[in-house]
């Protein structure tokens, strides 16, 4: 804005023709650069809890907006478990004294809001819960498998503004261990969803059993099938050995499409249409219609509905893990994943006739320790919004994200996992406009990991800025000593073949620790493109669920893989927040600056986001007295919640009555040269007020 001289002048925030957000507000997102740090974790329970030995997560997360106070954040779920076993205790339930205990997290900060646990039925501690609303009341419910056999679901009540037990379906013909998660679907088309246990069907309102007496080949305990209207006919079809539509009319599955082929995990998309033979198979042409994907067993296969095999690996896969589709190099197509016993693999129909692929089926290869299981899960998201996802995946020692079109490792640190079906999760729990990964831990079955992760390169860098040592060389931050390195990585020698010269910080695995519980891990300075703040089931592909927690109509649920905008499984979609839009965080000291007591001055100020994103909660604003390059540091202060794009929030400072002069605040500062957020514009910052108090 300019005077009626045309100098440039000063106006306050939210005056002038931009108001209270610009909207030039955008910047370019660095490709490759991941620098995670831990925003939140939950690793037991507070002091009092009746649970305190539930610390062991065996499942994936999950992220939903539940009717809690959380403000601006969503709720996470997880189940945690009192054993230390990979057997039967916890996925059976068959000791009494070991048994899951659902947790209900705030999605901001991890604080545990609530346990969910009926002594009577005690819930199984492998097998991941789902989130949505079950009986039509507005709210979403949570069901879980029950130990030895069934389903347990949990309603909102009103009344006492909590969950509590909703109903108990106890009858099943599926025993043993029970790995795989239940899902949730509207298969009669009547608004009302059903839930459903391998191939079992219960009513969501009551619990009763639809299809009694039916289990489905290769659809029973420890199998996980997808379910969803494959052909486009509008009816609901399950895929497992063979596929079968469900017959709302006798509540029955009826065999649709005979397959004939065993494998434990399924998804599904649209990767092309088919021909007369699989040679003749289209990979440029989506006519909407899935094609089927099945691991497990030491299995991959890719498959049409009529049976062709497009895609077969039958050896050198030890188990296989549930897959996961997207298209993970841009090129419009997708491509499958799953992790086994000793590698994480992509399998792409173009290595056929791609020469650079590591097998006519197989893209990349790399490395992985999941012994204990061989069927970890995984997920991907596209971080950087450049077309290409990137892999997230945890096996029994690292969380690791990799390079969708390569396999290269991003980023890694250390977790731990006896391993089950669980696979990170990527949402948005803070409601930060802001992507976050949650990984559960376990310290179950004593697993022996490397204390260097023999597949990471090192920690990733742009500038020296981006390194505590200030050198950054090939893209990799350098290193002298473990000082130099952020906690959890360790200065060492770089894997061969790593570019340019000089050690780097690389993920480090503690000896002998075993992590537990939760950990929300976010970038270090918020450059991830926005994510959903929901992931409802095990099997989640997006459009299974709507925002608010209730299940779609079957005829109003528009199938994942005929939206060429996602066609993934596994995969979550990116959030309101486009890619490249920044926040731009300014503040304002209140003047008014003598409010004193006893010999204590209260120092309050305004944080403002005028950016086109929001910015996560605990916004740092450092006080200085004069000028910030002195060092002279007063104190620092946090936002309680997201700064929301045209908002702000208050923060405030305590100092002592003598201190006078000029104060200045910077925010966007931790007051130890670090910030939490990039910025469109660091140059409006800061702000200062001169105190000349009379006593």
């Amino acid at each position: 804005m300019s005077d009626s001289s045309d100098s440039p002048t000063c106006i306050a925030y939210g005056s002038g023709p931009r108001g209270d957000v610009n909207e030039l507000c955008l910047g370019d997102i660095t490709i490759g650069l991941f620098q995670a740090d831990v925003q939140c974790e939950w690793t037991g329970p507070p002091s009092g809890d009746p649970f305190p030995d539930h610390v062991q997560v065996l499942t994936t997360p999950l992220v939903a907006d539940l009717p809690f106070d959380s403000g601006v954040a969503k709720e996470i779920v997880i189940v945690t478990y009192n054993g230390l076993d990979g057997g039967s205790p916890a996925a059976e339930g068959t000791d009494p004294d070991r048994f899951g205990v659902i947790r209900i997290l705030n999605g901001q900060t991890c604080e545990q809001i609530v346990n969910l646990d009926d002594s009577a039925n005690r819930a199984i501690a492998a097998s991941p819960p789902a989130i949505g609303d079950i009986n039509g009341d507005g709210f979403p419910d949570i069901v879980t498998h029950r130990a030895l056999g069934g389903v347990i679901a949990y309603g909102w009540s009103e009344t006492f503004g909590t969950y509590t037990r909703l109903w108990v379906a106890r009858e099943t013909d599926i025993s043993g261990q029970r790995w795989d998660g239940l899902a949730l679907h509207d298969l009669n088309d009547d608004g009302i969803p059903e839930v459903i246990s391998a191939s079992e069907v219960y009513d969501g309102p009551t619990g009763s059993r639809l299809n009694s007496g039916q289990v489905l080949s290769a659809a029973g305990a420890m199998s996980v099938p997808a379910v969803a209207d494959v052909d486009g006919d509008g009816e609901v079809e399950i895929t497992a050995r063979d596929i079968y539509r469900w017959n709302a009319g006798t509540n029955q599955w009826d065999l649709a499409y005979p397959l004939g082929h065993s494998a434990q995990f399924w998804a599904l998309a649209d990767f092309g249409t088919p021909g007369a033979s699989p040679a003749e198979f289209d990979a440029n042409s989506f006519d909407g219609i899935a094609e089927i994907v099945s691991t497990g067993n030491g299995n991959a296969r890719l498959m049409t509905l009529s049976g062709q095999v497009l895609l077969n690996v039958s050896s050198g896969i030890l188990g296989g893990g549930p897959p996961t589709i997207g298209d993970f190099d841009d090129d419009g197509r997708p491509e499958f994943a799953s992790a086994g016993g000793n590698f994480y693999r992509l399998f792409d129909l173009d290595c056929a006739a791609d020469p650079s692929c590591l097998t006519t089926e197989i893209r990349w290869s790399t490395s992985s320790q999941d012994l204990s299981s061989n069927r970890t899960g995984s997920s991907i998201f596209d971080f950087e919004g450049d077309g290409a996802a990137e892999a997230v995946y945890g096996d029994e020692c690292f969380t690791r994200i990799y390079e969708g079109s390569t396999g290269e490792v991003l980023y890694s640190a250390f977790r731990t996992s006896c391993t089950w079906f669980e696979n990170p999760v990527v949402a948005d729990p803070d409601g930060d406009s802001n992507t976050e990964i949650l990984i559960g831990s376990n310290a179950n079955c004593n697993r022996t990991c490397p204390a260097i992760d023999p597949i990471h390169r090192g920690n990733r860098c742009e500038a020296g800025a981006d390194c505590l040592s200030g050198s950054c060389n090939e893209g990799f931050c350098r290193c002298v000593d473990d000082s130099e390195c952020r906690e959890g990585y360790s200065c060492e020698a770089p894997i061969a073949g790593t570019p340019g010269s000089g050690d780097t910080c690389r993920a480090e695995h503690p000896p002998g620790v075993g992590q537990v519980g939760l950990r929300v891990l976010r970038d270090a300075l918020d450059r991830w493109v926005s994510s959903r703040p929901m992931w409802n089931q095990h099997t989640y592909s997006v459009t299974n669920v709507n925002d608010d927690g209730t299940i779609p109509m079957t005829s109003d649920w528009v199938a994942n893989f005929s939206d060429t905008t996602l066609n993934n499984f596994r995969q979550n979609v990116q959030g309101e927040a486009a890619p490249g839009t920044q926040p731009d965080i300014t503040g304002d000291v209140d003047e008014s600056v003598c409010q004193t007591s006893g010999e204590e001055r209260l120092l309050t100020a305004t944080v403002c986001n005028r950016g086109t994103r929001t910015v996560g909660a605990s916004m740092p604003a450092t006080f200085y007295v004069g000028d910030p390059a002195d060092e002279n540091l007063l104190c620092v202060s946090f936002t309680e919640g997201p700064v929301p794009v045209g908002g702000c929030l208050e923060v405030s400072c305590i100092i002592d009555v003598d201190i006078q002069g000029t104060i200045t605040m910077v925010v966007n500062d931790d007051g130890q040269g670090g910030r939490t957020t990039t910025e469109c514009n660091d140059d409006n910052n800061s702000d200062d007020v001169t105190i000349i108090c009379v006593q």
